[in-house]
């Protein structure tokens, strides 16, 4: 787990700098050619696909690494949010950084803090409001509608897509289904947004973390919304809503 294996380290490593070794010489190649008024449909199409495969991987190295800074005991919180803007604000650097200085086998101390983290996190209600807190539950539908909305961003980047390769393969579209894209990718921009604003909200009112936490989920919602709102909205909305669910007698019991 984790990735103790030197395979999976040598594979976030060719993922950390895919970019800098692949997709922006590729790029920079891309804009001369246009820059010097060539157009080669070939180029474009080969920057276009590895745009489209290098940008997920390093998304996802990126977050597993602030995953590794969030339950990391041997750093301290300003060091957390330092690597975590430098992970998130600057992907192409800060992964291949953190990969060549910090990512190393498991330690018992990172086993030791994770664990905390997820008993903290499943600890009983009134413990956590006893703590200045509180934990916002919701109705099963209107935890789908959010789990749904955190997502929405897939119909943002499915219209681009779909506008991409319209323009590669030279086709005109006709006016509604130009309408139709246009109106797919706001609603999906559209709910991503107000469901980040949400969460952030959410994040404010959520007795289950601490402090330093509620910093972090902040910081991690706005600047990796796509892959932190799903995530948040799985480890503190839909496991709470889960919880409640089957315990519904711990509401009970705050109130007593």
């Amino acid at each position: 787990m984790f990735g103790r294996s030197s395979l999976t380290w040598y594979l976030r490593g060719v993922a950390s700098v895919s970019p800098i070794l692949v997709y922006f010489p590729l790029f920079c190649v891309l804009v001369l050619s246009l820059i010097h008024g060539s157009w080669d449909p070939t180029l474009f199409s080969v920057t276009f696909v590895t745009g489209i495969v290098v940008s997920p991987a390093i998304l996802c190295v990126a977050a597993y690494y602030v995953y590794r800074v969030y339950n990391d005991s041997h750093l301290t919180p300003d060091q957390k949010i330092i690597w975590a803007l430098l992970l998130l604000g600057f992907a192409p650097i800060g992964c291949p950084l953190f990969w060549w200085t910090m990512d190393k086998p498991q330690t018992s101390d990172f086993t030791d803090e994770l664990t905390k983290s997820v008993a903290v996190q499943r600890q009983p209600r009134h413990n956590a409001e006893e703590h200045g807190g509180q934990k916002p539950t919701h109705g099963r539908a209107a935890t789908l509608i959010l789990g749904a909305a955190s997502l929405g961003w897939l119909l943002f980047a499915g219209a681009f897509v779909l506008v991409m390769f319209s323009i590669l393969i030279e086709w005109k579209p006709p006016p509604t289904i130009g309408f139709g894209v246009i109106l797919v990718a706001g609603i999906g921009g559209f709910a991503t947004m107000t469901v980040v604003a949400y969460f952030l909200y959410h994040v404010s009112r959520n007795g289950y973390l601490r402090p330093d936490q509620r910093k972090f989920w902040a910081l991690v919602l706005v600047l990796l919304w796509p892959l932190a709102a799903p995530a948040y909205w799985y480890c503190h909305i839909y496991k709470a809503t889960r919880a409640n669910r089957k315990c519904p007698q711990s509401t009970n019991i705050t109130r007593s």
